[in-house]
């Protein structure tokens, strides 16, 4: 590698060669270069400032864009307010979004400056300009007398304007217009239409934040994560063409020194190259920046305590240009007596929820990371099986990490409590815990990040109670409200069994999986978790001879939708851990899923197998029984669900236990795989 540092952005940026050229796989094989400029100009000059997650990326294609059906909602009438974020790479006169700007609203980049169209043809208005390369926030206003153009939350121009808005039955398209079919240069994030007109305080106050619920005037949120979906459940617009979405990945967990931690990153699609970036932030020095590209259907690993150097605590960020999944292992120990493994959540994000927490036996931590430019005011409250919520306030500055042991927070001794944690900024935050008994300090642990929010529907497509202890976590923070839950049981048979619990308002609840049904005992099964009010729902397994000898765990936080294409980041089968890889598929479908892995190694190579999984069942995949040639490799997985349109709906998870020391599964970690599709 070559190392470059850059005072004024206080990061060091190990510059590193593409795949291609690598190798197949990704890693150094000769000659050292640099990647390309323009991968270090699309990352280095706006991902900093990109407020959310991920993002549309239009190319100036014509063809490519956002399409959202007409609805009366969509049309107001009384004040409107339309903002979004926009990295223009050329300045041009384009569309950003747009309802027929002949007949209704429109607003784009002309003539050097942002306009806006509110009724039609005849109501042009220039003012303000946009940089290039750089992330902008814009917004445009109007409330019956005046419209408004603000920049980054300040108002740059005003306009008189009392005639009234007109509407359109035209579709509203974001990147383009129906009349008006010139896509940008650029790329856009978190699109929302307001039916009110918003302040420049009111605007601020929201600018920098994901919006996910319900607020009074919002009219649809289009985040533009990975799709067109509207964020408040309604007007959802469909992908027209082939643009690009962006993704972000947040792991607040890892350490070196007694701990080695590994990150595999994957390009799951077959056409595409991804120019990917991750970036790692240590508890002490600058970040280290390392941005790579990775062919089609190919694979790296990253040795993270390489990279840092010395016994640390590490956050990693993992930025590409398209859809890839990452996944972080962290085992403890040269033996390897411990290990968890997690899959990234989905960007950072100002709230945190997390189901499973305890201090009786355990030591419980929760990393937090912080990539803003600015200090994170962090609080962190603790919701108790009894008693008052324990509140901690945490400073994270910027570009770093920071733990908590929550055991040191008075009121925190010796109880079981689930958390909320909150920020003013978006972060990434994790829960850490691990269990000291018979076999030591930290004989056992568990690792797994928080939900973004709350949800009143969560899947699982892994849980065996032959030998292990399964058990699901349930967590209810509504003040006022008790949770009715149905959990759906779904055997490897294809059989399914519902059953009904409460979780008391502002309260958690744990369920011992086969204590519910007799037909629970000694089975493999996966779960649905429906709930007549937003909760989060966690999973944990434990493993040992008995409760009271558990040597290992590992525990995941449930997902919320389902998908037909998957990414396992990696894995392996054999190798220096003797690990056993397991790819658990679940069929939320109400027909048989033909289902297909595809295994790539570090060279490129892949080969893949057809499956057929039964309606509503799961099936367990061990990775070196199904792919032989697989033995002493590492690898990443495509899971894929065939069919098309009519393709069935899957959940993804992989387990991975190393069989060291002479024990089976000595250590293990579990985690739901990355949704691509």
């Amino acid at each position: 590698m070559v190392l470059a540092v850059f005072p004024a952005e206080g990061r060091v940026i190990l510059m590193r060669r593409a795949a291609s050229s690598w190798g197949r796989g990704g890693r150094p094989s000769g000659l050292i270069c640099l990647v390309a400029l323009a991968l270090l100009g699309f990352f280095a000059a706006g991902a900093r400032a990109q407020p959310f997650n991920g993002y549309l990326i239009l190319d100036g294609n014509n063809s490519d864009y956002i399409e959202i059906p007409h609805s009366p909602d969509l049309n107001p009438t009384d004040a409107i307010t339309l903002e979004g974020w926009v990295r223009f790479d050329a300045l041009g006169c384009v569309s950003l979004i747009g309802k027929n700007w002949l007949d209704a609203y429109w607003v784009g980049h002309c003539a050097g400056s942002l306009r806006s169209y509110t009724r039609g043809s005849s109501s042009a208005w220039d003012g303000g300009t946009f940089p290039l390369d750089e992330w902008t926030h814009w917004a445009v206003t109007w409330d019956g007398q005046f419209r408004r153009y603000y920049l980054n939350g300040s108002q740059v121009s005003l306009l008189v304007s009392a005639a009234p808005l007109t509407t359109s039955a035209d579709q509203v398209r974001i990147g383009s217009d129906v009349e008006f079919e010139f896509a940008p240069m650029a790329a856009l994030d978190e699109f929302r239409l307001w039916n009110v007109a918003r302040t420049e305080a009111e605007i601020q106050s929201t600018m920098n934040v994901p919006i996910k619920t319900p607020m009074p005037g919002l009219v649809a949120v289009w985040s533009l994560d990975g799709d067109g979906s509207d964020a408040l459940g309604t007007h959802h617009g469909e992908v027209i063409g082939d643009p690009v979405f962006a993704s972000q990945y947040d792991f607040a967990e890892g350490a070196t020194g007694f701990f080695t931690t590994a990150l595999g990153v994957f390009n799951p699609s077959r056409t595409r190259q991804a120019s990917v970036e991750v970036t790692l932030l240590p508890d002490v020095g600058v970040p280290i920046v390392i941005p790579f590209d990775l062919d089609p259907l190919t694979r790296t690993s990253i040795d993270v305590d390489a990279e840092v150097g010395g016994p640390t605590g590490v956050a990693a960020v993992v930025r590409a240009n398209g859809p890839i999944s990452a996944m972080r292992q962290v085992h403890w120990d040269d033996s390897v007596f411990g290990s968890t493994l997690e899959s990234g959540a989905a960007g950072s994000s100002t709230a945190h929820y997390f189901a499973e927490g305890a201090t009786t036996i355990w030591d419980l931590f929760y990393p937090l990371s912080n990539d803003n430019d600015t200090d994170a005011e962090v609080t962190i409250q603790y919701l108790r099986l009894s008693g008052a919520p324990v509140v901690q306030t945490v400073t994270v500055p910027a570009h770093t990490r920071r733990t908590i042991w929550a055991n040191a927070e008075p009121g925190m001794e010796d109880t079981q409590a689930g958390a909320i944690i909150t920020a003013d900024v978006p972060i990434a935050a994790e829960r850490a815990m691990y269990l000291t008994g018979a076999g030591g300090a930290w004989r056992a642990g568990a690792a797994s990040r928080g939900a973004h929010a709350l949800n009143q529907r969560w899947y699982f497509a892994e849980c065996a109670t032959a030998f292990f202890d399964c058990f699901l976590l349930l967590a209810n923070s509504d003040a006022g409200a008790v949770a009715n839950v149905q959990v759906v049981y779904q055997l490897p048979s294809g059989q399914t069994m519902t059953k009904t619990h409460i979780v008391p308002a502002n309260a958690r609840r744990t369920i011992l999986v086969e204590a519910d049904d007799a037909a629970l005992v000694d089975t493999a099964v996966a779960m649905t978790v429906i709930s007549d009010v937003p909760i989060v729902a966690e999973r944990a397994m434990w493993w040992g001879p008995n409760s009271l000898s558990w040597y290992e765990s590992h525990v995941a936080l449930g997902s919320t939708e389902t998908g037909t294409v998957w990414g396992v980041g990696e894995a392996w089968s054999g190798g220096p851990a003797a690990e056993d890889a397991f790819v658990l598929v679940s069929n939320t479908g109400d027909d048989p899923a033909q289902v297909r892995l595809t295994i790539v190694y570090d060279d490129g190579t892949n080969e893949q197998k057809d499956y057929t999984v039964a309606a509503n069942a799961r099936a367990t995949f061990l990775m070196g029984a199904e792919f032989p040639a697989s033995d002493g490799q590492r690898f990443s997985v495509l899971v894929e669900s065939l069919g098309g349109s009519i393709a069935m709906p899957l959940i993804v998870e992989v387990s991975r236990y190393q069989s060291t020391s002479g024990r089976f599964a000595n250590a293990g970690g579990a985690t739901t795989a990355t949704k691509i599709e």
